[in-house]
């Protein structure tokens, strides 16, 4: 049961938001205080949360991120604690920004900051512990002066958006020959034999797989040209080579993050394809060709970066994806099986984790130690700027909890400075994937046409 103060017509909605998502928790009781954005648990569980804003106040969420020309802007879950001692962040979001738009900005914050309590309610039930979280930057509230210089910083920031456009990505492929956990333990990882570039485009998203003594790497193939990825596939030592890959799967949509696996006698492939609107199998007999789609085990959801994990303990399938409709590089959401090919189910808490600099899948997940690491990107500053490691806490059906414990930064002295999106275990090494980004007046142009109104990108 939920009590809702009286609220002013421009807060009532998000609190009202907040108190219909907190009512999907059974056996929760709470209540909401308008006076300082706090919320109260009042039954078995008893605890005191404020919610904390980028930019201060509700009328001013996310402003500040626009101000400071940020790609992200960020809310916070405080815990009060009685004793006066500094109130704990016990969730985070960060959402992606729309430098020239307050108000869709806005309006993302405060969907996502409405997640917050669901989350830690279902936790606290649940009797999982925190996760370790970095904390937030203290909400700085705009001033009068601030404000009005907010319509100067939507034109520079929208300016500065179209000259990014300029940035060609070009994408390689590396092998590390060390193993996950030396960079999970923060180590130094060895150095890295960088393949050799596709011509006019690139390769990125490897995923390994060794078969009747062969290594193979499938990987996204991009041409500049066409603009459209497919997916490709080439032995390891035919591909350092200079050799090339041969094309396995191609589509009318894009395609990337072909990964593979064995499963009752057949290889599966589950590649993203988020301009299809769905998440689609595909099985071969033998690899490295020959797929076949075997159908849209989620054909109502667009996921960037589907990760399939199989906890063999608990003999469920679970599949990690970011959603194309909440921005694909922000808010991830869970499904679980009993096996690959379904019915999949969506996890209660959807989506288990907003935050634009650890959430959407930069590969497989492993084991380390005993603990489960799952790879995520850090897009908080560039797309695919960083890999960083989330040590899994908790993975029910009900609740999911993680924490960031390690990173993977490009070398700024190597030929891939500009980005980090994948790693994947492959042997006794690591596959990994570079980026460089150059100037064209090609691709500005190319850019400015995506910008333009109905192309759904920001």
């Amino acid at each position: 049961m939920s009590s809702i103060p009286a609220l002013s017509q421009a807060d009532s909605a998000w609190f009202e938001l907040i108190s219909t998502r907190l009512a999907t928790v059974p056996d929760l009781e709470f209540q909401l205080e308008i006076d300082n954005l706090s919320i109260r648990l009042t039954g078995e569980v008893t605890e005191s949360w404020k919610v904390s804003l980028d930019g201060g106040l509700l009328e001013d969420a996310g402003s500040r991120a626009l101000l400071d020309n940020r790609r992200f802007a960020e809310a916070a879950l405080l815990l009060h604690d009685p004793s006066g001692n500094v109130p704990r962040t016990v969730d985070r979001v960060r959402i992606k920004v729309v430098g020239h738009d307050p108000h869709t900005t806005r309006a993302r914050l405060l969907d996502a900051a409405a997640w917050m309590p669901v989350r830690v309610a279902r936790r606290r039930l649940a009797g999982v512990a925190d996760p370790v979280i970095e904390a937030a930057a203290p909400p700085r509230p705009l001033a009068r002066w601030q404000r009005a210089l907010l319509p100067l910083a939507r034109i520079r920031n929208l300016v500065a958006r179209v000259w990014r456009e300029r940035l060609e990505e070009v994408w390689s492929i590396g092998i590390i020959e060390g193993d996950a956990a030396t960079l999970v333990q923060g180590g130094t990882p060895a150095p890295v034999r960088w393949l050799p570039e596709r011509p006019n485009g690139y390769l990125a998203d490897p995923f390994g797989v060794e078969a009747d003594g062969r290594a193979w790497i499938f990987a996204e193939a991009y041409d500049h040209a066409d603009r459209k990825g497919f997916l490709v596939a080439g032995e390891v030592e035919t591909l350092a080579a200079g050799g090339s890959a041969t094309t396995v799967l191609e589509c009318p949509h894009h395609l990337s993050y072909p990964q593979v696996f064995r499963h009752d006698g057949q290889w599966w492939m589950l590649p993203e394809a988020t301009a299809s609107g769905r998440v689609t199998l595909y099985r071969t007999d033998s690899l490295p060709d020959g797929w076949s789609e075997h159908g849209a085990i989620l054909p109502d959801f667009a996921g960037a970066d589907p990760t399939l994990f199989h906890d063999r303990d608990h003999s469920r399938w679970w599949l990690f994806a970011t959603s194309h409709a909440e921005q694909d590089e922000t808010s991830l959401h869970l499904f679980h099986a009993s096996g690959p090919e379904g019915p999949w189910h969506p996890h209660a808490g959807n989506p288990v984790k907003t935050d634009i600099g650890s959430a959407r899948p930069a590969g497989p997940l492993f084991h380390v130690d005993g603990a489960l690491i799952r790879p995520a990107q850090d897009c908080s500053e560039r797309y695919g700027g960083a890999v960083v490691f989330n040590r899994v806490l908790a993975l029910t059906p009900e609740v999911f909890v993680e924490e960031t414990i390690a990173r993977l930064d490009p070398d700024p002295d190597g030929p891939y400075p500009h980005g980090l999106h994948s790693l994947t275990p492959f042997g006794d090494g690591l596959l990994i994937d570079g980026k460089r980004e150059f100037h064209s007046w090609r691709r500005l142009a190319f850019g400015v046409r995506q910008l333009l109104p109905g192309t759904n990108r920001s």
